[in-house]
């Protein structure tokens, strides 16, 4: 399956020549830090859907990709709200950062969950499928 790597691992203007690829360039995801082990498959299947959904190409083969995602995740736990964060720096196959997108979600009041807790693995799956979609947008699929 894409996304076999789940790592513990600002902002420029894009070019248009790094992304003169095309839509369908094969995007690889290197690492993403922060995402607790019990969540990893649950992110992993929102980020193959969302791939999916917006006819992204995820290659697990970095050499191959001509985009290149690092990212991390993050919550913030302020006001008695929650809100669940994702952020991809995204690089060119010459490792040019290009930009950085930031996806979120906001928890479900009915989750059953506490302020304290991270997030449900449908929660997370969402937020997976959430950044793909906001990828796809930045790459003008």
């Amino acid at each position: 399956m894409v996304l076999a790597v789940l790592l513990a691992a600002c902002q420029s203007t894009p070019s248009q020549r790094a992304l003169s690829a095309g839509s369908s360039a094969p995007i690889a995801i290197e690492a993403i830090d922060g995402v607790p082990p019990a969540l990893q498959t649950a992110l992993r299947d929102g980020l193959a859907r969302g791939a999916n959904q917006n006819g992204l190409s995820l290659t697990d083969y970095a050499d191959r990709a001509k985009l290149r995602l690092h990212g991390y995740m993050h919550a913030d736990r302020s006001k008695g709200e929650f809100e669940g964060f994702l952020v991809f720096d995204i690089f060119d196959a010459e490792e040019n950062r290009l930009q950085r997108l930031t996806s979120s979600i906001k928890r479900n009041p009915s989750s059953g969950l506490s302020t304290e807790s991270l997030m449900t693995a449908a929660e997370i799956t969402q937020l997976g499928e959430t950044a793909m979609t906001d990828v796809a947008v930045y790459i003008g699929k």
